[in-house]
């Protein structure tokens, strides 16, 4: 019997469940939970009209007004139907595909595809002005794509469009689909005024080390994982008790302004979290796996842990200039 990082599994007998082949022109999502609800509307209070299970395959063909459901495509059928972006991994940026839905839009502007969007890195505030003291509108959430309205002199606040309501958001919070000084510029623009603080390199130490913890943490187990399904695959039974998900690193604006690294270095480690994810979930049907379920499994270990190792890569990268700024 052996144990790894404190957690145990014991194996048993599934059935494997092959994805669906992938057309690389097309885009395509990848269900990585047991079991997701498709409905007929991008909405948890919409129509349940059908589920799929993990490792399936589905073609991506639209997206709400938010990014946070997909209109999908059954291979082979002309069924379509939403689900949500929370259960599936994707082979394209979310802007990728069109808006296809006004479903669920409570604010009072029409949302359409403008053809240039973005990608909300942490939860950021919607203003009424393209500054830090500009009234609040609303709040957005993590990872949601918006069409992209106009930009302020020099595209450091951008005006979106979240579900009908027109406002402003930092740039420092998004990641655009092209250049962001393209979209129009905004009119009645308040002039721009220059706002400089100094960040002490203690506070950006502190940032820093609070993310080399929490990846080394998530290294350690990512490395444990691809040993352990290495030795399923070559026929080792192992009891089971699968390691909790591991949750997404959390930032608020305040951290990027203290450490503006974090917008490069968070979303990629956001990705391995999730691959790690899938790893993890594997292992809650405690079963027999097949030697192709247990090489994906491992596979998914080690992408994870390379991830985590050129994210800490890169921490030290940011560690040597916050040493020279102290020399």
């Amino acid at each position: 019997m052996r144990t790894l990082s404190g957690w145990l599994v014991l194996c048993f007998a599934m059935v494997a469940i092959p994805a669906a082949a992938q057309d690389e022109q097309l885009k395509w999502v990848n269900v990585f939970v047991d079991s997701a609800v498709i409905r007929a509307e991008p909405g948890l209070d919409a129509e349940r009209i059908g589920s799929v299970t993990e490792g399936q395959s589905l073609q991506a063909i639209g997206r709400n007004a938010d990014g946070t459901w997909f209109e999908i495509l059954k291979p082979g059928t002309q069924g379509r139907g939403w689900i949500s972006t929370e259960v599936v991994s994707e082979n394209f940026q979310p802007w990728e595909v069109p808006i296809t839905s006004s479903y669920g839009i409570v604010g009072p502007e029409l949302v359409t595809d403008t053809g240039l969007a973005v990608y909300v890195l942490a939860e950021a505030t919607l203003r009424e002005e393209p500054f830090a003291g500009g009234g609040e509108l609303a709040i957005v959430p993590f990872y949601t794509t918006l069409p992209v309205i106009g930009r302020n002199q020099d595209a450091t606040w951008i005006l979106v469009n979240y579900n009908g309501f027109v406002g402003w958001i930092s740039e420092t919070l998004l990641r655009g689909s092209g250049d962001l000084m393209s979209a129009p510029l905004g009119i009645e623009l308040p002039p721009l005024t220059v706002q400089i603080e100094i960040i002490p390199p203690e506070i950006q130490q502190a940032q820093l080390d609070r993310l080399r913890t929490y990846v080394d943490g998530l290294r350690a187990l990512s490395e444990s994982l691809a040993d352990y399904w290495w030795l399923v695959t070559v026929g080792e039974i192992l009891p089971c008790t699968p390691p909790p998900l591991a949750a997404e690193y959390q930032i608020v604006p305040r951290d990027i302004q203290e450490l503006p690294e974090l917008n490069r270095l968070v979303p990629r480690l956001n990705e391995g979290i999730t691959t790690l994810n899938a790893v993890i979930t594997a292992l809650e049907s405690c079963g027999v796996y097949t030697v192709s379920e247990s090489i994906d499994a491992r596979n998914n270990a080690i992408n994870a842990t390379v991830i985590f190792n050129s994210t800490l890569g890169r921490i030290t990268s940011v560690q040597e200039i916050i040493d020279s700024v102290r020399r």
